[in-house]
């Protein structure tokens, strides 16, 4: 290109694009492009990343002589470093699969986080430093605000502030977890106190599926069963 202009193209890019070699040439790049702003962002962020860097990436949408838009990586950068007026080579990498796979798992994500937040059940994906991302529910059961939760980096002591007790909890959690990971299993139903916000204990049973980098659980609130059963407990042992 000298001045965004076709000056040569290989075999492979009349292909992508559609057009014939002396369709290209003498023409302006722009042709290839969706629409004006499109062109004028490519050639301002090209020539910057150039000036910079020495080459310029860019990710963009080309229009194929058939009229359909297809995702490339264009990449650029001077012929000669001393005379930038000798214009640029560059290569185009059509990514438009790589893209509508991106898309498609932006989408399967969107949906899943979706499901997450409406799921009646207290869940949350506990990181292995500590970090818990939680749905709707949680918070609720537990009285915590989206803006708390974005605040807080360890889950551990704000659940389990006895010292004692946390580390029986980071131990048991532990050892179920790697149990998951050693036989392929979902991660065993743990029972444990845990703190809420305002300082009540609620007796969760805790259970989970270990994911790619951290923890899918689930939290199954058993407190009121336990009362009852410590209840009938009390009164057995009276009479």
């Amino acid at each position: 290109l000298v001045d965004r202009v076709f000056t040569e193209v290989n075999q492979s890019f009349t292909e992508m694009a559609g057009y014939t070699r002396d369709e290209l040439l003498g023409q302006s790049s722009r042709m290839l492009y969706a629409n004006d702003d499109e062109f004028d962002h490519v050639g301002r962020e090209k020539y910057r990343l150039i000036a910079e860097r020495g080459r310029g990436t860019v990710e963009t949408r080309f229009r194929h002589k058939d009229g359909h838009l297809f995702d490339v990586l264009f990449s650029s950068s001077v012929i000669d470093p001393a005379d930038a007026k000798r214009g640029v080579t560059f290569s185009v990498l059509d990514i438009t699969e790589r893209k509508q796979a991106e898309n498609a798992l932006k989408a399967s994500e969107q949906q899943f986080r979706r499901l997450f937040d409406v799921t009646p059940i207290p869940l949350g994906f506990v990181s292995q430093t500590g970090g818990i991302d939680t749905n709707l529910r949680f918070k609720q059961v537990f009285g915590y605000t989206s803006a708390d939760m974005s605040t807080i980096d360890d889950w551990w002591p704000l659940a389990y502030p006895d010292a004692g007790y946390r580390r029986w909890a980071m131990e048991t959690w532990e050892a179920a977890v790697n149990k998951s990971k050693e036989q392929h299993i979902d991660i065993d139903p743990v029972e444990y106190q845990i703190t809420c916000k305002d300082g009540n204990v609620r007796t969760m049973l805790v259970s989970g599926i270990s994911t790619e980098n951290d923890f899918l659980a689930t939290f199954f609130d058993v407190t009121e069963r336990r009362q009852a059963e410590h209840e009938i407990w009390e009164k057995t042992r009276i009479l």
